[in-house]
């Protein structure tokens, strides 16, 4: 019986194949286990790249498009990368960038990843390690305001368990043995139970929503039917939405059960839009400008297309941090046309950009 970790899994497996004896193992996930060729080596857990074919179908059904993944710097880390990478690609979601933490992390070293990852766009995160370094990432992240409203979590992060062996014994059947682990197969509370090539087949994942000091079972997810609200059920789903799908009732970081859009204008002063607005004082009720000739500050005071614009960024569902920096020269007049200024933001021209920086 064993190994107890993948990084462990190469060497034992070597002793089994020249003992010829059977290695079960429980707890060893990595994907990358799946390439050895060894005909003793048995994995009775799910393979990490299991996972991936569910989260994808969750991404899809709240239709999120970018997804950013957390995980452990190590071959237990890595080894999931490129399965969910295809997965999510399959959905039409990308990841636009990855954080990866390594397993001696500092809590300061955290703090820094995660301070890096919210000031980002995208606010759906995958996180994927043991769980005693994904405790220490949710518990910080809880102390820098990142289980707000806004943020959500995916955790695929693995129990570890550990066995103590007595001893170690070299079977007299082994050929035998080794026929009668791949005929095994029964069914189990979560599934069908099953070894093909010494792999587990995918089964059934409960689909669990965890909320301060409690969890509540919103569904489940199988490879015939996708996700579905009760474990018996027989529709299969085609990924719609949450409520079509028939999930239970999610509570959200906020303890709201209205679902984030995913991702948000990160609200930095120094990351607020800046937008330059033409100026054209023919039309005063398209745009009303007002000079200071002392000051010789220019502001946008209003007008139809300013009404309009504060209009659309009023019914966002998402919050969209903006300034507005007139195209003036220092005595208010317009310092060139709209095509100018288009021109001169494409060409990169410096004292452009600098002047509204």
């Amino acid at each position: 019986m064993g190994p107890e970790s993948s990084t462990q899994t190469n060497f034992v497996i070597s002793l089994g194949d020249k003992a010829q004896v059977p290695i079960i193992s429980y707890s060893a996930t990595s994907p990358t286990l799946t390439s050895i060729r060894s005909e003793y080596f048995f994995r009775e857990t799910l393979n990490d790249s299991s996972q991936v074919k569910a989260i994808s179908a969750i991404i899809k059904a709240f239709g999120r498009r970018e997804v950013v993944p957390i995980y452990v710097d190590n071959a237990f880390g890595e080894g999931v990368i490129p399965y969910l990478s295809d997965a999510l690609q399959e959905v039409d979601a990308r990841i636009p960038y990855r954080s990866v933490i390594s397993p001696t992390a500092t809590d300061d070293q955290i703090a820094t990843k995660l301070y890096k990852l919210k000031g980002m766009q995208t606010q759906v995160f995958i996180v994927h390690m043991l769980p005693d370094l994904a405790s220490r990432i949710f518990a910080k992240a809880k102390d820098i305001d990142m289980v707000d409203e806004g943020f959500q979590k995916k955790n695929s992060a693995r129990n570890s368990s550990t066995t103590a062996l007595e001893g170690f014994g070299i079977s007299q059947n082994d050929p035998q043995l080794v026929q009668a682990l791949l005929a095994t197969s029964f069914k189990g509370l979560l599934g069908d139970f099953s070894l093909l090539n010494g792999e587990l087949q995918s089964s059934t994942f409960q689909i669990v929503n965890v909320f301060g000091n409690g969890e509540n079972l919103i569904g489940f997810w199988t490879p015939q039917n996708g996700l579905q609200r009760n474990f018996n059920s027989t529709k299969k789903s085609k990924y719609p939405t949450p409520n079509v799908v028939g999930l239970r009732s999610i509570i959200w970081p906020g303890d709201t059960t209205s679902s984030p859009e995913g991702w948000q204008i990160p609200t930095s002063e120094h990351k607020r839009l800046k937008i330059i607005v033409p100026v054209n004082t023919t039309f005063s009720e398209f745009l009303i400008v007002t000079h200071d000739p002392r000051t010789k500050k220019t502001t946008i005071n209003g007008g139809y297309c300013i009404d309009v614009f504060e209009a659309v960024i009023k019914v966002l569902s998402y919050d969209v941090p903006y300034d507005l920096h007139p195209y003036a020269t220092s005595n208010g007049e317009a310092a060139g046309s709209y095509d100018d200024l288009v021109d001169q933001v494409y060409l990169g021209v410096r004292h452009i950009l600098s002047y509204f920086s």
